[in-house]
């Protein structure tokens, strides 16, 4: 029998966190639905192909592993994944985070009267104060790109018709996939429903260079966004007093950086501009 729901969890030399993101999922119950995990394995060189494997045997679900060697990325792995899962609704987890009690049961049933659902997202458990403080996306609500609701990848659930007449995620985007993917959703009159009863732990890694690095990448993928979906939909422009307030009150707040707790948000908003300006240099246009 068809499951009704396909979990997938996309993965890549995370043997460690890869063990706990499956407990949590082996942890799940689901009274009156089906469902089933699928593992995608993108080219892993780690031990994380001994542990998935070990974990075939122990799913009270069934669990299928999937070897994906023709591409990299999460892009790519999340489509291997909807290729090999024989499900009408899927779900994503991402191989560093972990699922609250409750989430399977909490995706399946909104799926069945929402085409797209984002889980809430938890931010406590899994990370130190000083990250976790500074993180509120998802929590309460959809962050908006422009005026559009839009959902992360992870935690997302998604009926496979939704899926397939969008193409699933772009490969050419190296950052920013999810939210291309639920602008495009949007474009075509389905926007993401939130579902405060999903609740998804995200890992975020630590230290200040974790978010420079993370806030360069966000920065350079709302200047894709920009160019794909223009203003109506995409990311818009800053005003330019608004960029140079912007970089007047990072030198303002130059003294933050002594603070460890403080050095965190310094570092992720700063790499976002420098992200922008990155891009406007890539795509010849002005988004700084």
């Amino acid at each position: 029998m068809t499951a009704e729901l396909a979990v997938i969890v996309t993965t890549h030399n995370r043997a460690d966190l890869v063990d706990e993101a499956l407990a949590s999922l082996a942890d799940q119950t689901w009274r009156d639905g089906s469902w089933k995990v699928v593992v995608v394995d993108n080219a892993s060189t780690d031990a994380t192909p001994e542990v998935l494997a070990r974990w075939a045997g122990q799913m009270p679900v069934p669990f299928e592993i999937v070897t994906a060697t023709d591409g990299r990325g999460p892009s790519y792995a999340r489509n291997a994944g909807v290729d090999a899962a024989a499900a009408p609704n899927l779900a994503f987890v991402d191989d560093d985070d972990i699922v609250g009690a409750g989430w399977v049961a909490a995706i399946g049933e909104a799926l069945r009267n929402e085409p797209l659902v984002a889980s809430r997202f938890d931010y406590d458990r899994l990370n130190p104060p000083a990250v976790a403080a500074h993180h509120v996306v998802n929590v309460d609500a959809l962050p908006c790109v422009g005026d559009t609701p839009v959902a992360s990848s992870a935690g997302l659930g998604c009926r496979r018709d939704l899926w397939e007449r969008l193409g699933g995620n772009d490969t050419a985007l190296r950052h920013g996939e999810d939210i291309d993917f639920s602008l495009r959703a949007s474009a075509g009159g389905t926007d993401p429903a939130f579902e405060p009863g999903a609740v998804y732990h995200v890992r975020l890694r630590d230290g200040a260079g974790e978010a420079w690095r993370r806030g360069r990448h966000l920065g350079r993928a709302s200047v894709d966004l920009h160019v794909r979906h223009g203003r109506e939909r995409g990311e818009r422009r800053d005003r330019l007093g608004v960029v140079l307030r912007s970089y007047l009150g990072y030198l303002a707040r130059v003294p933050d950086l002594a603070r460890s707790d403080r050095r965190i948000a310094y570092a992720e908003q700063l790499g976002r501009r420098i992200g922008r300006l990155e891009g406007s240099f890539r795509h010849r246009i002005w988004f700084p």
